[in-house]
């Protein structure tokens, strides 16, 4: 598309065609979703070499390109020129700020944008709101994610899963266990299609936080959710069962490996040395003996501490003389 935008750019130069501010602007749109932010940023470059002033949109379009791009500094800096020059703010080119403020870590920063924002009279859209909590996220500011998640439901605005999810993440990096399970809770209760990175932020949270049975719940819940557990969905899974075994013994581990295999993923370093672990919790030196071999023949390279542990549960089973 935004090559067509272009060719017809350059059409209408060749025929001496009068350009319009909102032929450009379009073109510019053709760009940003394009991936295209440096061909953006010369055609508002050029307008005044073709005597025409750049409004909102054009710089909107401009800032979201790059923001798009990821150049989050110059994005910023594109911003503070529109704003210089006097334009008036919209919500993509704020929103396309914030956004730029989550990817470079100046959370404070977007914050700031948003509530100039609502200073200014305009109503932040779920784009406006959810770059905002994003920006929270990468600033691991987990009780300023929830506070603007209760924001946008008071706005009518209700959060994506976008949303949820940076607000998720930014309880999981400060570590706020709790919180993070509460996040889940509502996000279930608020019928979000969880996906299974999603998922996978909750169980690292339910491991961290030590809630090995809500761990396994999670997993189990999963596929109802039409969320396919993968590598680490099922290495979280097993270190929950590996916890638990002091109280269900060592099958929900082993059963989750077979799982695995079922699912056509590969159980990993990590998988082996957590079902080692259960060497200690009554696992049959059998399948000791069994994992141990497994490894070999995967040329993957067991922990020394879990070996040991392992071929001593062998030795108490009295399986090695």
């Amino acid at each position: 598309r935004w090559l067509a935008a272009l060719a017809l750019v350059r059409e209408a130069k060749a025929w001496q065609l009068e350009l319009q501010v909102v032929t450009l602007s379009a073109a510019m749109n053709g760009c940003g979703e394009g991936l295209q932010w440096s061909r953006t940023l010369s055609l508002l470059d050029n307008m005044p070499q073709e005597g025409l002033a750049p409004n909102s949109v054009c710089h909107g379009a401009t800032i979201s390109a790059i923001e798009r791009g990821q150049w989050w500094a110059l994005a910023l800096q594109a911003f503070r020129m529109a704003t210089k020059a006097g334009c008036e703010l919209n919500v993509v080119m704020c929103s396309s700020a914030i956004g730029a403020c989550a990817g470079s870590g100046r959370w404070e920063k977007g914050i700031q944008l948003l509530e100039g924002l609502c200073c200014d009279g305009l109503e932040p859209n779920d784009r406006v709101l959810t770059a905002a909590v994003s920006a929270c996220e990468a600033g691991q500011q987990w009780a300023r994610s929830w506070c603007l998640l209760e924001e946008m439901e008071e706005r009518a605005v209700p959060p994506d899963v976008v949303s949820w999810g940076s607000a998720l993440v930014a309880c999981v990096r400060s570590e706020q266990w709790e919180v993070a399970l509460d996040v889940f809770d509502r996000m279930q209760l608020e019928t979000v299609a969880l996906d299974t990175a999603a998922f996978n932020v909750i169980l690292t949270a339910c491991v961290r936080g030590q809630q090995w049975g809500r761990a396994l719940q999670v997993l189990k819940t999963m596929p109802q959710r039409a969320a396919q557990p993968d590598q680490i969905s099922f290495n979280a899974g097993v270190s929950g069962a590996i916890a638990s075994c002091v109280r269900s013994g060592w099958h929900p581990a082993l059963c989750l490996m077979m799982d695995m295999r079922l699912c056509a993923f590969q159980p990993d370093v990590a998988t082996f040395n957590t079902l080692l672990a259960c060497g200690s919790s009554g696992l049959p030196w059998h399948w000791t003996a069994h994992l141990l071999c497994r490894m070999q023949a995967d040329y993957l390279t067991p922990n020394p501490l879990h070996q040991s542990s392992a071929i001593n549960a062998c030795w108490t089973q009295g399986c090695i003389s």
